[in-house]
């Protein structure tokens, strides 16, 4: 699978697969699953040389166990490979939200 770049990456590519799964695995191998529960706008900021407008992604896991944060090297059958900087934002039931911001 091709490993999408960072700066290429815009809101649009993520929209179309909300509620898709991106697939992972820690450090010791063990599989992970993300669900792709939102992908929304960020307020623009105006700076020299910016190259896309700010969004975020959130993601759900199921997990009894929250995720560090660090950065996961996510696969979707659509999109390919990217390494994303996750951060756990809040416990649900018996998921985890976890967010990763683009600037």
């Amino acid at each position: 699978m091709a490993l999408l770049a960072l700066n290429q990456v815009t809101l649009a590519t993520f929209t179309p697969h909300l509620n898709e799964t991106f697939s992972s695995q820690t450090e010791g191998g063990e599989g992970l699953e993300f669900t792709l529960y939102q992908a929304s706008a960020m307020p623009a900021s105006d700076y020299p040389g910016k190259e896309r407008d700010p969004f975020q992604l959130r993601f759900s896991a199921p997990s009894l166990n929250m995720l560090p944060q660090a950065i996961y090297r996510l696969q979707h059958a659509t999109l390919g490979e990217i390494d994303v900087f996750l951060v756990p934002i809040r416990p649900e039931g018996d998921h985890y939200c976890y967010q990763a911001v683009f600037n």
